[in-house]
């Protein structure tokens, strides 16, 4: 059904109508080709052979269409579903994976950034989930405003998010993490005064050619390190986390 889907559904209103004249006129085709072979050509009259087929096809060509073109639409918000964190509208863990993994050998230089809400069990205590999840939203709004066209941002799961910088220097990077690593006051509806919220950052260089689970254990190494510095701040993994086992 999904490659019936690809192939038939029309993609727009004049794709829509051109599909529709086109299987009229090959049903049409098929029904004479059928009646000339039975009757021979000249016992068939082609007007009235083409009226009668042509008035019982179009509401089934017509309704084969819409649905063909419903479910491709269907198809599509289900795939962006999946591929979406429900909270944060961001890409989840899975899309983030599989766009990085896409890239293979070809995967360009830039960096790769991973982060962690500071003392986020203590916000979950302390205020609830609700502001829990407000403080998230924020940090995902945060994020979609630092990130350029072109990189991409995830929630990898609870309070930990991921941002990939194709092509960005070092330099870049640390210009981001400023950014991130300053303090983010989240107001909920739930609260009457806002919610101090810091991020750790693991930073980690991406080459060409690098392993995926290699860069994101790398970021991850770095990661801790920052929270075992103090929090609320980025550090960088370096050649000997690199060569870590």
């Amino acid at each position: 059904m999904e490659l019936v889907c690809r192939i038939f559904a029309p993609t727009s209103r004049l794709d829509y109508v051109l599909r529709l004249i086109g299987l009229l006129i090959a049903i049409n085709l098929l029904n004479l080709a059928v009646y000339v072979v039975m009757l021979g050509p000249g016992g068939v009259n082609y007007l009235k052979e083409i009226t009668i087929t042509s008035g019982v096809a179009v509401p089934f060509v017509i309704l084969t269409l819409s649905m063909l073109q419903y479910m491709a639409v269907l198809r599509h918000q289900l795939a962006s579903l999946a591929a979406t964190d429900v909270l944060t509208g961001l890409a989840n863990r899975r899309a983030f994976m599989a766009r990085i993994e896409a890239g293979g050998a070809a995967l360009q230089d830039g960096m790769l950034l991973m982060l962690d809400v500071d003392h986020f069990k203590r916000v979950n205590d302390t205020w609830g989930h609700a502001a829990g999840d407000a403080c998230l939203q924020a940090l995902g709004d945060k994020l979609r405003g630092l990130a350029r066209q072109g990189d991409l941002v995830a929630r990898m799961g609870g309070e930990e998010f991921a941002l990939f910088l194709p092509g960005a220097s070092r330099d870049h990077a640390i210009l981001v993490g400023a950014r991130l690593t300053q303090v983010l006051q989240v107001m909920a509806a739930i609260l009457s005064e806002p919610v101090s919220l810091t991020v750790s950052v693991g930073a980690a260089a991406v080459r060409r050619g690098d392993a995926v689970n290699e860069l994101i254990r790398l970021a991850d190494t770095a990661l801790y390190r920052a929270k075992a510095e103090g929090r609320a701040r980025m550090i960088f993994g370096d050649q000997s986390d690199r060569a870590a086992a």
